[in-house]
């Protein structure tokens, strides 16, 4: 959609708003980032990277971020075995893959908390 420099090609402005809508809706999903991806400039010609939200991104990809649901399962299952980090990271791809197959995310945590 966007070519190397992120210029916006002509006529697909609309069609880029929708697609980083999807991209902004899956970073929140993914990450619990909330804000758009990207923003536009030169009258919807070129996409300009919301360069705090991409880092974000990588911090919590790097990190984990807290999840109550999620922390209270590994500390009643996992805690001696696996370090937080690690579960919380393979706990969201689960989910992740859950909720792509049809199942809510309380289904899916209901689901880790039984393996």
């Amino acid at each position: 959609m966007l070519d190397q420099y992120l210029n916006i090609p002509e006529g697909k402005l609309s069609d880029f708003r929708m697609a980083n809508g999807r991209w902004s809706a899956e970073a929140e999903k993914r990450y619990g980032v909330k804000g758009k991806l990207f923003t536009e400039t030169n009258g919807g010609k070129k996409a300009v990277p919301n360069t705090e939200m991409f880092q974000k991104i990588d911090f919590i990809k790097l990190n984990g971020v807290e999840d109550p649901e999620i922390d209270a399962i590994y500390k009643e299952k996992l805690s001696p075995t696996k370090s937080l980090e690690d579960f919380r990271k393979e706990a969201r791809e689960f989910i992740s893959l859950m909720q792509n197959s049809g199942l809510s995310k309380q289904e899916t945590l209901e689901k880790l908390n039984c393996l």
